[in-house]
């Protein structure tokens, strides 16, 4: 608390944010209550500051009515990650220890722990070198959380030259760690997210303790592996049989042949009926001079209630008009897609056939071969309904003002069509970036 006779300061609010709140000290003992600060007012504030600062300041006003705090958190476009704002968090040995005491002080923990169980998401997320957290304290923070949510992200900072810091969690520890949450967490979580950072050499030990904390978690319904590189079906097929109301999966294969690739595919189909969002990437340790067909994904039009569907493939993509038919058919509720694939790309004309059999989508992405013979006003048989943006993913070519005439022709009036360069596996995984239009994208056409 500050001393009644302080002058006026001025915080920041946030890095690069150019503005600040001034705060002066009342100079009276009466001092308003948290409580009586209006909603709005509150709002207002919370407006201006990023996501970090706004779920600090929560934790400062935890005096605050615990509704009122609830609301605001729950108005955030996304979670925070918490456990890096709770502090003072303590650089452990690697993050070995398993008593939560030793990286949140007891006094911090009072103050959080009801504010905990409160959030919809407990993350922890390290984007910044150096940062550790016990097993304890996940533990500990899940106990007081009714929901079950949570997200891990374990990440390991290799230069060329450069060693892995003694701060850094080594492959050792994110297996104990996923060990201690098998036994505390057993049947808990709603979503859980896994990500590393490690060499494929490391990943591989760290598959059995994943596929025995997933065994033991028969209630998810999203799981997120974006940044872990799955060597094998085993551990989708794992989480699939524990876990049979899964609603959203995303993951990344890590050079599985196109066999594989159709078995893996085959038994989210099977084994996950009610998967309504899924997202998944076929990364190649080198590219192969292959192509992927209808066979091998056919596996994925068992997914009838499917609303989100993303593909990377990063060899050639053969689609004829009667294979979009037949997801079209099978994808009735879809309504958002994105194919990526190697060169040269959808044939531009099929364009068509998607307005044709996919009556709800509203979002499209794909690479498409524009090289092609660009069809007429009377070779348009078929106009998207509901579509809203269309996407072109790593270039396009041919006649400019010919493309604008048929995308004019076949996507409407109110669609927004937009080039993205330089994709990533992390750019495609993300709920946003394909959809969005700023700076660096080219917006072809806007009608």
């Amino acid at each position: 608390m500050a001393r009644a006779d302080e002058a006026e300061r001025s915080y920041p609010v946030s890095q690069g944010s150019g503005k600040s709140i001034s705060v002066r000290t009342p100079t009276t003992k009466k001092q308003a209550s948290i409580q009586e600060i209006p909603l709005e007012v509150m709002g207002m504030i919370f407006a201006v500051l990023d996501q970090q600062a706004c779920a600090a300041a929560c934790l400062v006003c935890r005096r605050w009515n615990g509704g009122a705090l609830d609301k605001i958190w729950r108005s955030l476009p996304s979670p925070v990650p918490l456990f890096e704002i709770l502090g003072p968090l303590v650089f452990t040995e690697k993050g070995r220890d398993l008593d939560a005491d030793y990286v949140l002080t007891a006094q911090a923990w009072d103050r959080f722990k009801s504010y905990a169980a409160r959030v919809r998401c407990l993350t922890y997320d390290d984007k910044q070198y150096g940062k550790d957290i016990s097993t304890g304290l996940i533990i500990q923070t899940n106990a007081v959380h009714p929901g079950g949510i949570f997200s891990l992200t374990s990440r390991r900072y290799i230069g060329k030259s450069m060693k892995p810091g003694n701060e850094d969690l080594d492959a050792d520890s994110v297996k104990r760690m996923l060990s201690g949450l098998s036994l505390y967490l057993a049947n808990r979580l709603k979503f859980f997210g896994f990500g590393t950072r490690f060499t494929i050499a490391d990943d591989a030990p760290l598959s059995t303790a994943l596929n025995t904390f997933l065994k033991n978690q028969s209630g998810l319904l999203e799981l997120y592996l974006p940044s872990y590189e799955l060597q094998a079906p085993a551990t989708i097929s794992t989480a699939c049989q524990a876990s049979p109301n899964l609603r959203t999966f995303c993951g990344k294969t890590w050079d599985f042949t196109k066999e594989t690739f159709r078995t893996t595919l085959s038994t989210l189909a099977r084994r996950s009926a009610s998967l309504r969002c899924v997202r998944l990437i076929r990364a190649e340790l080198e590219p192969k001079k292959e192509s992927i067909f209808m066979t091998d994904i056919e596996p994925m039009l068992q997914l009838s209630v499917a609303e989100d569907i993303r593909l990377w493939l990063e060899c050639r993509l053969e689609l004829k008009s009667t294979d979009i038919q037949q997801m079209g058919q099978a994808w009735k509720g879809l309504t958002s897609l994105a194919l990526y694939s190697g060169e040269p790309g959808i044939p531009l004309p099929h364009l068509v056939k998607f307005a044709q059999w996919f009556p709800a989508l509203e979002q499209l992405a794909a690479r498409f071969d524009c090289s092609e013979y660009i069809p007429s006003a009377d070779e348009v048989t078929s106009r998207f309904k509901t579509l809203r943006i269309l996407t072109f993913m790593d270039g396009w070519n041919g006649q400019a003002s010919r493309m604008a005439e048929f995308l004019v022709l076949v996507c409407g009036p109110r669609v927004v069509v937009t080039h993205k360069y330089g994709l990533s596996y992390d750019r495609f995984l993300d709920d946003t970036f394909l959809w969005e239009t700023g700076y660096g994208d080219v917006k072809l056409w806007t009608g």
